[in-house]
Parts: structure tokens; sequence; C-alpha cells
């Protein structure tokens, strides 16, 4: 990620945690859970042959913090660790291999609640999801090689329920692949061609800090 982009973001989370300062509602707490990723497969021609490669679904487990403040419109600010691996391969070339990689998930989502009770709520949320690359590995054939994405940015769209402090979550993520791969055994490398991942987290929290602010500046506290 360059400067100027790593200096905006690093603007827009402050001013994002200001506001959750000083919201009438403010929630805090843990979350973990099962992350699957959905590969489909993607042809490159490759001096006139059709290189199709294909990825088995992966599936991963991701665990982290979040921050939600608002009322019924909400701002819910998210980090995750998240572990995935999966395998892909060639039918025409025989050609398979590994990857496993590790992320930092940051989702800034914004929600509206369907239903907002002191102990239940049901909310919808989307937002962008920040992806930053926390390790790589892959052991695919020296006629290729595979270079990790640093940074990438994605869309994260869900519902969610919260039954006292405990949290349940649902999730749709789409971004593209972590890992870039290019076929070397030509004059020029050629850039093997990769569909965009589509993703789903389920995953359950529990708050540790939960504050409602009544009219007259009085709060309510639980957790």
């Amino acid at each position: 990620m360059n400067n100027m982009l790593r200096k905006h973001l690093l603007v827009l989370v402050a001013m994002l945690l200001l506001s959750l300062s000083v919201s009438a509602q403010f929630a805090m707490g843990v979350r973990a859970g099962y992350a699957n990723v959905l590969h489909s497969e993607r042809t490159t021609d490759i001096d006139g042959a059709a290189f199709t490669l294909h990825g088995d679904n992966s599936h991963g487990l991701t665990v982290g913090l979040m921050m939600r403040a608002g009322m019924k419109v909400f701002v819910q600010i998210e980090g995750y660790y998240q572990y995935n691996k999966a395998t892909y391969f060639n039918s025409d070339t025989t050609m398979w291999f590994n990857e496993s990689y590790s992320t930092i998930e940051l989702p800034i989502m914004l929600g509206y609640k369907v239903v907002d009770r002191e102990k239940v709520n049901w909310r919808f949320m989307i937002g962008p999801r920040f992806r930053f690359s926390a390790g790589a590995s892959s052991n695919i054939d020296s006629l290729y090689t595979n270079v990790c994405n640093k940074w990438q940015l994605g869309l994260s769209a869900g519902t969610g329920f919260d039954f006292g402090p405990v949290t349940l979550d649902f999730r749709y993520n789409l971004t593209s692949n972590i890992f870039a791969t290019e076929y070397l055994a030509t004059p020029e490398p050629i850039e093997i061609q990769r569909a965009v991942l589509h993703g789903f987290d389920a995953t359950i929290g529990f708050k540790f800090v939960d504050i409602r602010r009544r009219q007259g500046g009085r709060e309510k506290k639980k957790g």
C-alpha cells in the first residue's frame, strides 16, 4: 500500500473511532468463526492453447474484534485475523498446487437495524473491506510463480443478530485473489487469469462493552 493511501485510511479510521466514542449507542466485543471461499475457474490463452485453472473451495478460521456505534443507522468497524487454505489444479496438464495464506481483514460497515430492542436486534450491513497479507505460501511448479498481493479492496455485506451480549453474523465477501500467478516458460511471463473470490463468513461473538446513552446524558452499561 502506498503512503498516501495508508494516510487516508488511517484518517478515515480515526474519524470513525471519534464518532464511535460520542455515539448514542456503543458496543465493543470479540468474534470468531468459520470462513469459506469459493474458487471458480478461469481460462487463459497460452501460445494459442487454453489453460483453465480450477480451484477447490477453501475453508478457514477468522477471529478478531468489532466496534459498533449509532442508533437505527450505525457504523461498525471490525479487525480480523483470517487463515485459509486451498488447492488449485489444471485438468489439461495435471498441474496442481496448494496455497495457504493469512490475512488481516478490516471491514468498515454501514448498517441499519430492522429490529432494535434493548436485548435483541436484527441488522443489515454493507461496506468496503480492506485486506492485508499477513503471510502466504504455495508449492506451485517451477514453471509458474505466485506473487502475493500485499493488500486488496473488496466488498462485504450481510446480516446479524444480537441476543443480549451474544452476536451472530453471516457475511458475504467479494475480493480478488491474494495471489497473482504467472507462467514463466515463454519469452515474457503470462499472467494466469484468476476469478474473483466469493466468500462467506459465519461468526459468533461476545460484547464485553455495551453502552446505551439515554436522553439527559445518563448511560446504561451492560457487560
